[in-house]
């Protein structure tokens, strides 16, 4: 099945399919099979799809193309769900490519939107134009499930202001695996990941190649919200599971304030496996303020800070135990060339090797305003 060349003119949404309304029954749908979206435009939302319904429930997507679809002056390249409800199932072999819209989900924009999960699927060079926009997928109150395979690939160029590759906002993601990201941008924070008070299971088998934000965070921002229960202030989202065989590479940014590949101030579970590899320019390694595990088996590599903490900058937060972590040309403009820590780090042991770091001010290695546990490392020509 193909539709291909539809228009809904003005402010009209949904390029090929509006699903409207305002009642309360269901609108259900089967499965989406050998179906392609061909450069669809929709005035408002939804190059190709749009759910301006209380509750639209589609069945899966197998074999999927969403090619060239635009929202002229609205959300959703691809899909929009903006004022409606809707639950789609698996998404399986599905591909995202070369979609526009002017606001935020140059692919899929979901507010209130559940969708299953996803198995080889890809987002190929979708863009969004206006300067404010965020994520080639935007979720805000939004559930996705398990991501097996695929990823989110960018052409270098474009930029959204926060979230190059996934927005988060109040919502959940479950396990990320086999994915790549490449190629993303974002002029304030998070080239790759952002997520503001969601949800987000473990990361494994996950590369991310030249992701970069122009201010901080240029592959992962996570920040948790806060909620009055029980007569205090308890953390809400903000919450990552554990990196597994994660790995980083050129997370060079563009401006002298630029911050870390990962900026933390909520929590993330262990690191288990990868690296972190920069460009040596304007690029560092972790930023801590929240609450981060264990990091074993994980390497940095010719990073450096305009401040301080080439490595790992640790500033109220704490970070579980560092063991066989290697270290290696890592620098800093002011104090500590690979780890400025101003919480609490629980101990440096099993093969942590220090080489070739090296700061502007003090600490060439490390700089200890606060606790670490045992050192049992090794610092070579620091």
């Amino acid at each position: 099945v193909l539709f291909e060349g539809n228009k809904a003119s003005g402010s009209s949404s949904g390029g090929a399919i509006l699903f409207n309304g305002g009642g309360s029954k269901d609108i259900n749908v089967g499965n989406l099979d050998n179906v392609a979206f061909r450069n669809n435009i929709a005035g408002g939302s939804g190059g190709a799809i749009a759910f301006n319904h209380n509750n639209v429930i589609i069945g899966n997507l197998n074999n999927v193309l969403f090619d060239g679809n635009k929202s002229e002056y609205g959300v959703g390249g691809a899909i929009a769900v903006n004022s409606g409800k809707a639950e789609l199932g698996d998404f399986t072999n599905v591909t995202f490519q070369n979609n526009i819209a002017k606001g935020s989900g140059s692919a899929i924009y979901g507010k209130d939107l559940t969708i299953g999960n996803f198995k080889d699927v890809y987002f190929i060079n979708n863009n969004s134009t206006d300067s404010y926009a965020a994520g080639v997928i935007y979720g805000m109150g939004s559930k996705f499930g398990n991501w097996d395979g695929g990823g989110i690939y960018g052409d270098g160029t474009s930029s959204v202001l926060d979230g190059g590759g996934i927005y988060l906002q109040g919502s959940s993601f479950k396990d990320i695996s086999n994915v790549t990201f490449k190629d993303l941008h974002a002029t304030d924070v998070a080239g790759g990941i952002y997520n503001s008070g969601s949800t987000v299971g473990d990361l494994t088998n996950a590369t991310f190649i030249n992701v970069t934000a122009e201010k901080n965070a240029g592959v992962i921002y996570n920040q948790g919200g806060y909620s009055y229960i029980n007569g205090s202030y308890q953390q809400t989202g903000g919450i990552f599971g554990n990196l597994n065989n994660v790995k980083i590479f050129n997370n060079n940014s563009t401006r002298e304030t630029a911050g870390a590949a990962i900026y933390n101030a909520g929590t993330i579970g262990n690191w288990n496996g990868g690296c972190l590899y920069g460009a040596g320019k304007k690029d560092s390694g972790i930023s801590n303020n929240g609450k981060f595990g264990n990091i074993s088996d994980v390497e940095f590599y010719n990073l450096h800070s305009t401040t301080a903490g080439g490595g790992i900058w640790n500033n109220s937060g704490t970070i579980g135990n560092l063991s066989n972590v290697k270290i290696l040309n890592v620098s800093a403009k002011e104090n500590g060339g690979a780890i400025w820590n101003n919480g609490t780090i629980e101990n440096l042991i099993n093969n942590v090797v220090f080489q070739n770091s090296s700061s502007g001010d003090s600490g060439g290695a490390i700089f200890n305003l606060s606790k670490i546990g045992t050192i049992n490392a090794s610092f070579i020509n620091n």
